[in-house]
């Protein structure tokens, strides 16, 4: 994967990742994430990081597999989804930062990009929404994040902080200093205004966050389809 070879069309609604591969060329993708691709190009399922480490990954939300696209000698294409509506967003890795993703962020990534686990503390573990495990990017190469909702980035110089909810993280540097913390102003404010926790970033860095809560969106959705269950049931 390169600079020149793919586009995402229906950007911040439904979106597809497309990707010209040279000859030789090769991708790696998150289960599932195929829409189609061309007769040239061979789909192979990689355990990456050994037993462990797939098992590890698949406690972060992410497949035990991971896909593996290769071209033959004479190049081909393939087309990569999302499993929710949102956006996509790439992420080019240097070899010197590494990257922390919500689970189930990372579609997919260029073949010298590593794919592994990160665990967490207890606390954020307990109250961050993504379990103890979340998925943690590494190696050079591009590297291709989903979200639910659209996506934008905050970005804080040296020394400056914010709070951001839990559920609206996507990635963010993995040398990034953070803790947790109440948004709002003490524990009854807390209460009242639904903002029990949060996460307090400390620059330098890059957040990326999502426009839509997969918590909240599946506690909407429940209150919604409740009436239809009660009256089903009668």
């Amino acid at each position: 994967m390169t600079t020149e070879n793919y586009s995402v069309v229906y950007h911040q609604a439904f979106p597809i990742l497309k990707i010209d591969l040279p000859p030789k060329g090769a991708v790696k993708a998150n289960a599932s994430a195929l829409v189609a691709m061309d007769r040239n190009v061979q789909l192979t399922g990689k355990m990456e990081g050994g037993v462990l480490g797939a098992l590890w990954r698949s406690f972060s939300g992410e497949s035990f597999f991971l896909q593996r696209y290769e071209a033959n000698d004479k190049g081909g294409w393939v087309w990569l989804g999302p499993s929710l509506p949102g956006a996509l967003q790439r992420i080019d890795l240097d070899g010197k930062e590494d990257y922390l993703v919500q689970r189930g962020g990372f579609l997919a990534g260029g073949p010298n990009v590593d794919v592994s686990t990160k665990v967490q503390t207890i606390m954020r573990g307990m109250f961050s929404g993504d379990g103890f495990f979340v998925v943690r990017l590494s190696g050079v190469g591009p590297v291709f994040l989903s979200s639910f909702g659209g996506i934008d980035t905050v970005e804080l110089a040296e020394g400056q902080s914010c709070v951001i909810d839990f559920s609206r993280l996507v990635a963010w540097p993995a040398s990034m200093k953070y803790n947790i913390t109440i948004p709002a102003k003490g524990l009854w404010s807390a209460v009242t205004t639904g903002q029990i926790l949060g996460c307090q970033f400390t620059g330098p860095g890059k957040i990326y966050v999502q426009s839509i809560s997969s918590i909240h969106f599946a506690s909407s959705a429940a209150q919604m389809l409740s009436p239809f269950f009660v009256a089903s049931k009668n």
